[in-house]
């Protein structure tokens, strides 16, 4: 018996570290341009990973910082001073979790049709207009932020 619950919780484990693979489109409205990004994501229980492989850019969200690698170069932010930054990674950690009441510090939460609507309040509410997503069971069908400068990033989990 012993060993069947050692078993169960390694592979629940490895099950929950797997990468999270996707696909990302942000359209710059300043320069009426899309750009199209890759990458993965990897959530642990007290931090959180996102990978831009072909940029060679990281992001690891930690309890105290975030650290910021370009190539060989390592920042180290403030969650303070990287606000949009710090929202993100609440954001994708509630989303992956199924803990929406997470961000209710930051956002008005709506339900409609299968799609969770996020209505940003202050200081938010001064870049970012609304965030939506669906989930269907743990697939990330879309996470669509748009901006109040008519930016918008849409981020899609590779099946």
């Amino acid at each position: 018996m012993y060993r069947i619950l050692v078993l169960f919780f390694i592979f629940t484990l490895s099950g929950w570290c797997e990468p999270i693979h996707f696909k990302e489109t942000r359209y710059i409205n300043a320069l009426q341009t899309t750009l199209y990004k890759e990458g993965w994501i990897n959530i642990h229980e007290d931090s959180l990973e996102l990978h831009y492989p072909k940029e060679k850019k990281s992001f690891l969200f930690t309890r105290d910082a975030i650290i910021e690698k370009k190539g060989e170069e390592e920042k180290i932010l403030t969650y303070e001073e990287h606000l949009g930054l710090t929202i993100f990674s609440k954001l994708i950690k509630s989303i992956y979790t199924n803990q929406p009441d997470e961000l209710k510090e930051f956002f008005t939460l709506k339900k409609e049709k299968g799609i969770t609507l996020l209505i940003p309040n202050e200081p938010i509410s001064n870049s970012v207009d609304t965030i939506e997503y669906k989930k269907n069971h743990a697939l990330l069908e879309f996470l669509k932020i748009n901006f109040t400068n008519e930016d918008w990033i849409n981020i899609v989990e590779n099946k």
